[in-house]
């Protein structure tokens, strides 16, 4: 069998030196999943609070109620990030097992600082498509004028 081997714009991201995060920075759909998955965070994040908001804190099993829907929506987050940047990243690996909606030193959520870490790389990867897609439009511009010629 041959192998064919061509740029799919795929990049990789050592993410804490624990593991490898692999997307196509410039592809739009993944960008465009991005934009939707802060919103999709946002609700999940609104979620678990509601739940933990309505539990009895006296009842016996309060802490592992709690547990439970923070293990919960950390489940929901990981799926979600592998719908938006692709089943080959393994989310629990990335995160080094540890619950997404946790805080981190910073104040911040785990995922919030991921999302903000990511987002530079993805909003120069969608200015590098439509700067080549104006580009290309230009070329074909001058192509089609040039043919009439």
């Amino acid at each position: 069998m041959e192998n064919l081997i061509f740029d799919n714009g795929v990049k990789e991201y050592s993410i804490n030196g624990r593991a490898t995060l692999r997307f196509n920075p410039a592809d739009p759909n993944v960008y465009a999943r991005y934009v939707d998955s802060v919103e999709k965070i946002n609700e999940i994040e609104a979620e678990m609070r509601a739940a933990g908001a309505s539990l009895d804190e006296n009842s016996s099993d309060y802490a592992k109620q709690s547990l439970d829907i923070m293990r919960d929506a950390d489940a929901k987050v990981k799926a979600m990030l592998r719908e938006t940047f692709g089943a080959q990243n393994d989310f629990d690996a990335i995160f080094d097992g540890v619950n997404v909606m946790g805080v981190a030193v910073n104040g911040k959520m785990v995922i919030t600082n991921f999302m903000e870490m990511l987002a530079p790389i993805l909003e120069d990867g969608a200015k590098r498509f439509v700067d080549q897609a104006v580009g290309q439009k230009q070329l074909n511009r001058k192509q089609r004028r040039a043919m009439q010629k």
